[in-house]
């Protein structure tokens, strides 16, 4: 049992995914009815695919776009890529967005590794 649990302690660390540099933007209060861009910042992923998956937790806010790849940022080639994700305010009170960028980063040429990360920012729905 001991020998077991020594094994699996051994394989969650040797499949630890690294974190991307990611920054998130965009406004702590909208109006019921204001549309908004909130703006991701991913730093350190050149050349490699990007994946960001957008959602939005409770009823105040939607994400228009729930998922953005590489050739949806601003500028394909820029470092860092910006992407701009369109949201709208529902109704009043609070909503969180959650953002999850997936990409891959290859030190070597020969082996890549995916990375990971995950941002939120609470936004703030008011009665206009």
């Amino acid at each position: 049992m001991r020998t077991e649990l020594l094994a699996l302690a051994a394989l969650g660390s040797a499949v630890a995914i690294a974190q991307v540099p990611v920054e998130l933007d965009g406004p702590e209060t909208l109006a019921t009815g204001a549309r908004a861009t909130l703006e991701v910042r991913v730093h350190g992923a050149a050349g490699m695919p990007v994946l960001v998956t957008p959602r939005a937790e409770g009823a105040a806010l939607e994400v228009v776009r729930g998922r953005l790849m590489r050739p949806d940022a601003v500028d394909p080639e820029a470092e860092p890529l910006v992407f701009r994700v369109p949201v709208v305010a529902r109704e009043p009170g609070p909503a969180r967005v959650r953002v999850r960028v997936r990409t891959f980063a290859c030190p070597d040429g020969d082996e890549c590794h995916p990375r990971e990360t995950r941002v939120s920012r609470a936004i703030r729905v008011v009665r206009e």
